[in-house]
């Protein structure tokens, strides 16, 4: 499934414990939340990304960001961008595949999604208004 991020009434939700399940975004893993970061880097150049909401949108900074997921497992996702000005935490799919190498697997069903590896869910999503977002783990913090 792939989204439309533009800045309507149906804008997806961007909180500290939000992340977009995108499979087609080829600008891989986004935070709009400081707070996500581990070792995080300013970024000095340029850079920013484009497509959301049709606009170019400066990547402020990088570093990695570690999510524990419902599936009581933990993610890291490495050389995440820092876009303050983003609609939308992203994590990306495709991105998250390569990762994985051939033993991943992301399987789709109607309001759901899962991450495999080796046969072994590392992660779900669940749609909320048209969404899916990542299932993180009820202890889950940014600290």
């Amino acid at each position: 499934m792939s989204y439309s991020l533009t800045s309507s009434c149906n804008a997806p939700r961007k909180g500290l414990r939000d992340f977009i399940v995108d499979n087609a975004a080829p600008c891989g893993y986004i935070s709009t939340q400081r707070e996500h970061f581990t070792n995080y880097k300013p970024v000095t150049d340029s850079s920013s990304i484009g497509g959301i909401a049709s606009d170019r949108v400066k990547i402020e900074g990088r570093g990695d960001i570690r999510l524990k997921t419902a599936a009581g497992r933990e993610l890291v996702l490495k050389d995440a961008a820092y876009v303050p000005k983003s609609i939308a935490n992203i994590f990306s799919v495709r991105k998250a595949m390569k990762a994985l190498g051939g033993s991943g697997q992301y399987v789709e069903g109607e309001r759901t999604a899962k991450i495999t590896f080796d046969g072994e869910v590392l992660a779900t999503a669940t749609d909320r208004k048209g969404f899916l977002y990542l299932d993180l783990h009820h202890e889950q913090d940014f600290r």
